[in-house]
C-alpha cells in the first residue's frame, strides 16, 4: 500500500490550520534579520515576522534549503514508510531550494540504494512565491485526503503549477526600493 507525503516549504505561506488539518509537511527557511538567524514558522509567524522587519528596517536575508539537508528529510521519509514524497517548492528562478532538492535525489539514492524502489520522490518547481504556490499544495493535499491517486495528484500539480497568476498591490514602496528592485526616488 502506498504512503503519499505532501511537503512543501516555508516561502508557500500555508496556514498552520492547513499544515495540520491535511498533514503537510513544511520545510523552514533561515532567515537573518538584525544581526540574527530565525526559523522561519518555528521562531515566529506571518505577523511576528512583519514586526521584525519593521523593528530592524532591513530587508531579512534567506538562504536556500541545502542538498545535504533534502538528503536528511528524505531519509527520514523513507524510515516513516512513505512510498510517495510530493514537494512543491518555491520558484526555482528565485532560489535555489527546488534544484537543490533534485540534485539531492540522486545523492540520497546513491548513499542510500536500498530505497531506490521504496520511495519515489516527484519535485516540483512551484513557478512562484507564497499562495501562488500554497494553494495548490494544500489542494493537492486535500486531493490526497480525499482518497485521489498518486498519478491525479501529480497530473493536477504538473498542469496547475504553470497556469497561475497572481495580482497584487503594494501600499509602501520602502522596501521596494531598499531590495533595489526600484529606485529610491521612485519610491520616494
Amino acid at each position: 500500500m502506498s504512503k503519499i507525503r505532501i511537503m512543501t516549504d516555508s516561502a508557500s505561506d500555508i496556514s498552520y490550520a492547513d499544515e495540520q488539518k491535511y498533514a503537510i509537511s513544511v520545510i523552514p527557511f533561515p532567515i537573518t534579520l538584525g544581526g540574527k538567524t530565525y526559523t522561519s514558522r518555528v521562531d515566529f509567524d506571518n505577523e511576528q515576522f512583519f514586526s521584525l522587519m519593521a523593528q530592524y528596517d532591513e530587508i531579512p536575508k534567506t538562504a536556500q534549503i541545502t542538498p545535504f539537508q533534502f538528503r536528511e528529510i528524505y531519509l527520514r521519509e523513507a524510515q516513516a514508510g512513505v512510498t510517495d514524497l510530493i514537494l512543491v517548492l518555491i520558484n526555482s528562478k528565485g532560489s535555489s531550494t527546488y534544484d537543490n532538492s533534485v540534485q539531492a535525489i540522486e545523492l540520497f539514492y546513491e548513499e542510500y540504494p536500498e530505497y531506490r524502489d521504496v520511495l519515489h520522490i516527484h519535485s516540483f518547481d512551484g513557478m512562484g512565491y507564497n499562495a501562488l504556490y500554497g494553494s495548490p499544495v494544500v489542494h493537492a493535499a486535500q486531493m490526497c485526503a480525499d482518497g485521489a491517486s498518486l498519478e491525479a495528484i501529480l497530473q493536477y500539480l504538473t498542469d496547475i503549477l504553470p497556469r497561475r497568476q497572481i495580482y497584487f498591490g503594494i501600499y509602501d514602496l520602502k522596501y521596494a526600493a531598499k531590495s533595489g528592485r526600484i529606485p529610491t526616488a521612485a519610491a520616494f
